[in-house]
């Protein structure tokens, strides 16, 4: 398949099966640091990559500058619509984003958003939802640095999970969570 988005060095493809033992890798370094703070391993460490990469937009980045384009990001994509399938309500949920603990700092991150932002405007759709682990105060603070607004906190699949959404299209639009 193609390269999605390239520019000396890091490209962003489809994630393929064959990429799932990097991306496991990579969620057990970055998240294994959440465990005692949260009491249990964090949901991405228990998802089923090899479902994901072949059921949702799943993408991986990669370095060519990092050991012969290393995978070094992974973010998962899915439509996501409230109860009453309003259209104002359609977002693209970033379900998992996840950077090599050895390669965070360098634009990784935003690169990996950037796609998503890419991914859903390419659909039509303006607006971003995320959620994160109430006691991951590093992510929640790295959202609203990113533009996200925080629109609720609740349990979920036994997680206390912080909801945000972005507006892409610069007008006023709601998410249900």
């Amino acid at each position: 398949m193609p390269d999605l988005i390239q520019d000396d060095g890091p490209i962003i493809s489809k994630a393929t099966i064959d990429d799932v033992p990097h991306i496991k890798s990579m969620v057990d370094a970055a998240f294994s640091k959440y465990i005692d703070r949260i009491g249990k391993p964090p949901g991405p460490m228990t998802a089923d990559y090899s479902h994901i990469v072949t059921t949702q937009d799943a993408f991986v980045l990669r370095d060519s500058n990092v050991n012969g384009s290393k995978v070094v990001g992974f973010i998962s994509l899915r439509l996501l619509l409230d109860s009453n399938s309003d259209p104002k309500t359609v977002s693209v949920n970033i379900d998992i984003l996840v950077v090599d603990a050895l390669a965070q700092g360098r634009g990784y991150g935003r690169k990996l958003m950037d796609h998503a932002e890419n991914e859903a405007r390419r659909q039509g759709i303006s607006c971003l939802t995320v959620c994160t682990n109430v006691k991951m105060y590093e992510n929640i603070d790295l959202y609203t640095k990113m533009g996200f607004v925080e629109v609720g906190r609740h349990n979920e699949e036994g997680f206390n999970r912080v909801f945000f959404w972005r507006d892409l299209s610069g007008g006023n639009h709601s998410v249900a969570v």
